[in-house]
């Protein structure tokens, strides 16, 4: 008797779910797209203080982050906290990658563009040091504040392609693709057998003069 009342119950839930899926739930809007119209009529009555916020907004200093027990230095400190797990985050997957996908040069090594190293089953470091750079950009980092970076081993001369991501200004902190020089993501100062040899971008070629990367506008 239990297990017919179980279906007789049963039945009535299914009979309740379609009724409901067809009548929507009370109060609750069917699901349309929203669409953002520019120029809110002025009488609504939230505009003057938008119009009043906006203008004090644009004004206003930069917000200050660096006195401690202020709103602002617990966000720079959360910002940060998970800007470096992001950061670590996409290290461990481009070297996971590079197990999978590392090709070794052919006769002539020419550094693959962005768009043919997505187009490859796979790539050594100068090719997959760009899913680094590209995953970090696309996940929100700064554009001014990554770099890719050929970093030298001169007790043997052997170089390495490396992402550089600026957290703070002249504090570099290294994405390896593929853990040859470091398998955490670490500032660039504590690869003691490492030397920054050469900086770039698509935009601009920097020098390395001892810790620091030239001309003016780099990040120092």
């Amino acid at each position: 008797m239990g297990r017919v009342d179980g279906s007789i119950r049963i039945a009535w839930a299914c009979i309740a779910l379609a009724g409901f899926a067809q009548a929507g739930c009370a109060g609750v809007k069917p699901f349309a797209p929203y669409r953002l119209i520019e120029g809110v009529p002025p009488r609504d009555q939230a505009h003057a203080k938008i119009a009043l916020w906006q203008t004090r907004e644009r004004e206003s200093a930069t917000p200050e982050t660096g006195t401690s027990g202020t709103l602002g230095a617990d966000w720079a400190h959360f910002v940060l906290s998970e800007r470096r797990a992001l950061a670590e985050k996409v290290g461990a997957w481009i070297q996971e990658e590079a197990r999978a996908r590392y090709v070794p040069d052919a006769v002539i090594d020419l550094w693959p563009t962005s768009a043919e190293l997505f187009a490859s089953p796979g790539d050594d470091c100068d090719g997959l040091e760009l899913l680094a750079l590209h995953a970090l950009r696309a996940l929100g980092f700064a554009e001014e504040t990554l770099f890719r970076a050929v970093i030298e081993r001169p007790r043997d001369g052997m170089q390495h392609m490396v992402t550089l991501w600026f957290e703070t200004p002249g504090e570099p902190f290294v994405i390896d693709p593929t853990g040859f020089a470091t398998t955490r993501v670490v500032p660039l100062a504590t690869l003691e057998e490492w030397t920054p040899r050469a900086v770039f971008t698509e935009q601009a070629e920097y020098r390395v003069e001892g810790a620091n990367l030239a001309p003016a506008g780099a990040p120092q």
